[in-house]
């Protein structure tokens, strides 16, 4: 795959990821811990859920912690909507983007073309645009969005962690994480966020050979293998309806055993990486000021995960409160919130260093012939909510031929159900290639 084609899957991922990440906060979370029944009657605030230890928010605009929450609550939805179009600028469209293909993306970043636009009323005015006018309006769009994660996403986690520091003591889970790491950077495949099994906060290498998938309250059987486990090479998937089951899906273990996936595991796993992190900027020569980083100059301009995870930390009071010596407590409703909120900044602050990385006019995309024989093969990758489309046979362009997949989505445990290891045999056919 050419750099520019690793690039920019990059920054398509990145963006649906942090897209992903206020979202959970603010609009999937933030009505748990905020009592909006004295707002006008309407949609999102009632009807909803009350306790006693809830932040009341008045509905009035006066600074207080529950209303200041509600405000950033509507500003997220602006957030979101830039990060969509940030997205949208290299993908076509976001959500739903089908830019990815095998071997690159189907982007052009192209110098020459599109021109840029010459009026308000120009045909192109809302996009595709050129490499320079693309370049420009994504740091823009990603600037703003950078700018809320540090002075109103991560805030808020803190402060809705120094309100209910008892959440950072229960749902510990089975303190078992697993990472498959996301984001290569260069060719050989050192990848952003690491690739790692965790266990108590300790990182070791894994194998794929060690997934199986069990199926003993799925509505499967595996016929005369009943009661056996079954690598996803070995695996059937023979309906079976049977009085103990619950689910069409397969329980997959490594090992026999658990383990939580998601960002949590993804932050952790990077952290006890150790040397090997990579650093990135808070301020990227200016385009952000130290008043909207992130505690500046505690938190320095370059950094990297370790330090990110040990600062923001710092800023969480109470006895329950995990520290940068003692993280155990991470594996919590607040630490999983708090790990959303910094790996949106720390992809976030990646994405302003990998956009100027991009080399105007050179490929994205490199087709290589899929063998003809049937092929047995694996991907260890993290998976976002938006998957990466099928080909549409429909767009009509050019003949190319690509696998056609008998996959196995594996989650592994229900923390995040978008992390699977992606296992295929496959075929090659010859379909038509979406360019754009």
């Amino acid at each position: 795959m050419p750099p520019n084609g690793r690039i920019i899957q990059n920054i398509i991922h990145g963006c649906d990821t942090v897209m992903s990440h206020i979202t959970h906060l603010y609009h999937l979370s933030a009505l748990d811990f905020i009592n909006t029944t004295t707002y006008p009657g309407m949609a999102p605030w009632v009807p909803s859920y009350t306790a006693s230890d809830m932040l009341v928010s008045t509905g009035a605009n006066t600074a207080s912690t529950a209303n200041s929450l509600v405000l950033h609550y509507v500003q997220a939805l602006e957030m979101r909507r830039k990060m969509h179009t940030a997205s949208a600028l290299f993908s076509g469209r976001h959500p739903i983007q089908n830019a990815i293909v095998p071997g690159g993306v189907t982007t052009l970043f192209s110098s020459t073309y599109p021109i840029t636009p010459n009026s308000a009323s120009h045909y192109d005015m809302f996009g595709p645009f050129n490499a320079t006018d693309t370049r420009q309006r994504f740091k823009s769009l990603l600037n703003d969005v950078r700018v809320f994660i540090n002075t109103k996403y991560i805030p808020d986690v803190v402060t809705v962690a120094n309100n209910y520091s008892v959440f950072w003591t229960v749902g510990a889970g089975c303190r078992r994480l697993l990472a498959y790491g996301d984001f290569p950077t260069d060719s050989t495949g050192t990848l952003f966020l690491k690739r790692q099994l965790v266990n108590t906060l300790t990182g070791a290498t894994f194998s794929q050979a060690d997934i199986k998938e069990y199926v003993d309250y799925s509505y499967y059987g595996y016929g005369v293998l009943s009661g056996q486990t079954l690598h996803p090479f070995d695996g059937q998937t023979e309906p079976q309806i049977k009085a103990n089951a619950y689910s069409w899906l397969k329980a997959p273990r490594l090992a026999g055993n658990v383990c939580e996936v998601g960002p949590l595991a993804r932050m952790v796993a990077t952290h006890a990486s150790g040397a090997g992190q990579q650093t990135v900027s808070q301020l990227s020569g200016g385009a952000i000021s130290t008043a909207n980083a992130l505690a500046y100059p505690t938190l320095p301009d370059a950094y990297n995960a370790s330090a990110l995870i040990t600062t923001a930390l710092t800023l969480c009071t109470g006895s329950y409160a995990p520290s940068g010596t003692n993280l155990a407590n991470l594996y919590s409703p607040l630490g999983r919130h708090a790990a959303r909120a910094l790996e949106a900044k720390y992809i976030a602050d990646a994405m302003a260093i990998w956009v100027d990385q991009l080399t105007p006019d050179a490929s994205c995309y490199t087709y290589k012939r899929i063998p003809k024989q049937i092929s047995t093969g694996y991907g260890l990758c993290r998976g976002t909510k938006r998957r990466t489309r099928p080909l549409d046979k429909d767009r009509r362009q050019k003949d190319r031929e690509i696998p056609v997949r008998r996959s196995v989505h594996m989650e592994l445990l229900t923390q995040d159900r978008y992390s699977y290891i992606h296992i295929w045999r496959c075929r090659a056919v010859t379909v038509k290639y979406p360019y754009r």
